[in-house]
């Protein structure tokens, strides 16, 4: 049950603000992104943005439910921390920094899953949760 850890970036033409609120926009991110079959806000910050979000994740071989915790930066980090679900562990944050005339988004991610995984299905998790996740979001905002 190892842990393992992964930093992507990906550059997105809009604005760190446009990128945030696409991020932070749960109850649509089963509509664009692609291995979230279902995203449920459980309770909200003072500001009303999800604080705790639950997720249904279509990882290929089966289906993965977890609770996550949000903390905020806004439009510059979004923190990520693990509460409960089908795995040991998952945290990590959300960069969102000006370059350019848009935005470099990078997602660092650390997972621990609660049962032995093969090394092929852990490249497999990680390219969908984090490449496709980032692929997503660039289609997503850049389509407006």
């Amino acid at each position: 049950m190892s842990e393992r850890g992964a930093e992507r970036s990906i550059e997105v033409a809009a604005s760190p603000q446009a990128c945030f609120d696409a991020l932070t926009d749960y109850e649509s991110m089963p509509e664009w992104q692609s291995s979230v079959k279902r995203c449920e806000v459980a309770s909200r910050d003072d500001d009303g943005r999800g604080l705790e979000v639950d997720y249904k994740i279509d990882a290929k071989l089966r289906s993965i439910r977890y609770r996550l915790r949000y903390a905020y930066d806004e439009p510059h980090r979004i923190d990520i921390g693990f509460v409960e679900g089908d795995m040991k562990d998952l945290g990590g944050h959300y960069t969102l920094e000006p370059e350019g005339d848009g935005t470099r988004v990078t997602l660092s991610l650390r997972v621990k899953p609660g049962v032995r995984v093969p090394g092929p299905l852990e490249r497999i998790l990680e390219g969908r949760l984090m490449h496709g996740a980032l692929e997503d979001l660039k289609r997503q905002v850049e389509r407006g």
